[in-house]
């Protein structure tokens, strides 16, 4: 642990996650609020949202390659730097007006959907390179930490700022956390072997391919795919949020805002306890026990009518979706082989993009027919069934040891 503190491109790393998050985690607060705020706003943002999964399907998978074939630290870059862009020549065009344009909240939508979706697979695909294996369970730990501390100062202003400034302002906010993020990660020491990598991924020349790992282990990859799941559902529970607090419980966009710092709150405590509890047992056992804790709180909230007690399940559920991540990395990394890393997270995030999709296609479609408790309910039931699997299967699959 020493060593990784004592290292420059440990905060380097921490540094440019927490400061494009913020930006980043700002205008998500604002965007969906913004919308569901409009004339059909739920429909409008349920399809926005169908939409950009869809897109997502046909983006991670190509993106998996790139990963693998070029310098994972130009790849971050390449992604902030088209966030930036794009974020500032929306800021320009908005300009000063006061009611923000459809199509401008649905271009930010997609942009911010896009960035946020390709950053993580190329993210982890770099972590694993340049750090030793040892250290996987507290830079994963930490980046966490980060990511919530982020969110949670995100979620923390992000209602002030949007009684109190135009899009456009808020945009250039986030285009400067962008700007800041790009400097970080080009300071990241990283010496990228072409030659090496390049070899690897040859889809045709070499016999130990992405989809040659996938074809002879099955259920790990059938473990890790079900084990991104229950993100899936809460990403679905994020565009079920917004609704819930406004519609089904009569909140205001404070309490809307609170909710991700009660989240943030309950994510911090896990990025801080996992990496201990994985070094008692093992990153297999804590998703296990992540995903009880994360069905639990689905239960709760699916029950749940009184705004307080809704704050409080949101620490859990914050808790529980963190530890799934943090251990699902962990393990992510010792057991897929870093040549194959970019692909096969791609390949599994395409997948659970699918089947949010499909969630999102019913929900969206049948939002105004049942209510928001209901909805969370069906939620429950497939976190429920995921949670079976897992623990029916955990014995069976992870026989051998993780990849050295």
């Amino acid at each position: 642990m020493k060593s990784l503190l004592s290292d420059k491109k440990t905060y380097l790393l921490i540094a440019g996650n927490i400061i494009s998050n913020i930006g980043s985690g700002i205008t998500m607060i604002a965007i969906p609020w913004l919308l569901i705020q409009r004339e059909n706003g739920e429909q409008v943002y349920g399809y926005a949202t169908l939409s950009l999964s869809s897109l997502m399907v046909i983006l991670l998978p190509l993106s998996g390659r790139l990963i693998d074939r070029f310098s994972r630290k130009k790849v971050l870059i390449t992604i902030e730097s088209i966030g930036f862009l794009l974020t500032l020549m929306i800021a320009i065009w908005e300009g000063t007006r006061e009611e923000p344009q459809l199509i401008t909240l649905l271009l930010l939508y997609g942009i911010g959907g896009i960035s946020f979706n390709l950053h993580f697979p190329a993210r982890n695909a770099f972590v694993q390179e340049i750090f030793n294996k040892k250290h996987y369970p507290q830079i994963n730990g930490m980046l966490e930490v980060q990511g919530q501390i982020a969110f949670m100062l995100a979620g923390g202003i992000g209602g002030f700022l949007l009684e109190n400034l135009l899009l456009s302002e808020i945009l250039l906010i986030d285009t400067a956390t962008f700007g800041l993020s790009i400097l970080l990660f080009y300071l990241i020491p990283y010496s990228f072997k072409r030659k090496e990598i390049n070899s690897l991924v040859k889809h045709t020349e070499n016999k130990n391919t992405s989809w040659q790992f996938i074809l002879q282990q099955p259920k790990i990859v059938a473990f890790f795919t079900l084990s991104l799941l229950p993100f899936t559902i809460t990403m679905v529970g994020n565009f079920l949020t917004p609704i819930h607090l406004s519609k089904s419980l009569q909140a205001g966009v404070q309490i809307f805002s609170l909710t991700e710092t009660f989240w943030a709150v309950g994510s911090v405590i896990a990025g801080l306890t996992i990496p201990f509890l994985i070094k008692r047992t093992t990153a297999v056992k804590v998703i296990i026990w992540g995903i009880f804790f994360y069905t639990l709180s689905l239960f709760l909230i699916g029950n749940t009518y009184i705004i307080m007690l809704f704050l409080g399940i949101e620490v859990l559920m914050g808790w529980s979706n963190a530890a799934i991540r943090v251990a699902r990395n962990t393990a992510l990394m010792e057991y897929i082989p870093n040549q194959h890393i970019g692909q096969i997270s791609s390949y599994i995030m395409a997948f659970a993009k699918i089947f949010q999709v499909l969630l999102l296609l019913f929900l969206t479609t049948y939002i105004n027919r049942f209510s928001t408790h209901f909805a969370y309910q069906i939620l429950f039931l497939l976190a429920f069934m995921i949670l079976s699997y897992c623990l029916y299967q955990r014995r069976s699959i992870f026989t051998n040891s993780p990849q050295k």
